[in-house]
């Protein structure tokens, strides 16, 4: 845990001030969502000195750019390069994946990125990687708007669909672009966390914190526990 909170009260590391950083992951890596610097910042094992520079950055080609959209060759476009306002996280071991927010989407490393700028290769909440609009085509399973939040159990993606109101589940992690999520839960979540057999949200607008005692099944499931 000291770890954890570490990550998120880093603010300069050897490779560049880290502009609002909302989140840091711990487990064989750490890894943090600099928001304002439109990057994702990797540490391939967890630092052991202050002021430790990372190995990795996603979403700029180096540890001095903070482009918004900083595709090659097409700066301030989006593409797979691209990042605009991350915020949720999640690592499975192999696989990375991230909430981006602004560009109102998520992206998926099938494999996890080992070099600066590695491009995703799934997105969802978009029909391609060169979109980036809420809601394209009408609100419906495939879409999402302002993305914060998601978290991966090992076999159910959970993600907190903002100003959509809603929580999206897909009960497998998605291996096409735009895949449809499988269910849905009406609630402004702003934070979700599951163990596989169990899920917790945070309400937001209500003031609470919502759990199931089994993992939900169908669309709008009431919580067992407020």
């Amino acid at each position: 845990m000291a770890k954890l909170l570490l990550a998120t009260l880093l603010v300069c590391i050897g490779c560049g001030v880290i502009n609002y950083s909302v989140n840091g992951i711990v487990g064989s890596r750490l890894i943090t969502a600099d928001v304002v610097n439109h990057r994702v910042l990797i540490w391939n094992k967890i630092p052991n000195s202050t002021n430790q520079a990372a190995d990795l950055v996603l979403g700029q080609p180096d540890f001095t750019a903070n482009v918004i959209n900083n595709t090659p060759d097409a700066p301030g476009t989006i593409s797979a390069y691209s990042i605009r306002h991350p915020q949720g996280i999640s690592d499975t071991g192999d696989k990375l994946i991230i909430a981006d927010q602004l560009n109102n989407r998520i992206t998926i490393w099938n494999t996890f990125p080992t070099r600066n700028h590695q491009p995703a290769d799934i997105v969802l909440g978009q029909p391609t990687m060169t979109t980036g609009n809420a809601n394209i085509g009408g609100r419906s399973a495939r879409t999402l708007s302002n993305v914060i939040q998601l978290a991966y159990d090992g076999t159910h993606l959970m993600v907190a669909d903002q100003v959509n109101r809603r929580l999206l589940i897909w009960n497998s992690l998605p291996t096409v672009d735009q895949q449809a999520a499988d269910l849905v839960r009406c609630a402004f979540v702003s934070s979700v966390a599951s163990t596989g057999k169990k899920m917790l949200i945070t309400d937001k607008n209500q003031n609470r914190v919502m759990i199931w005692n089994t993992f939900p099944t169908v669309s709008g499931q009431a919580a067992d526990i407020v």
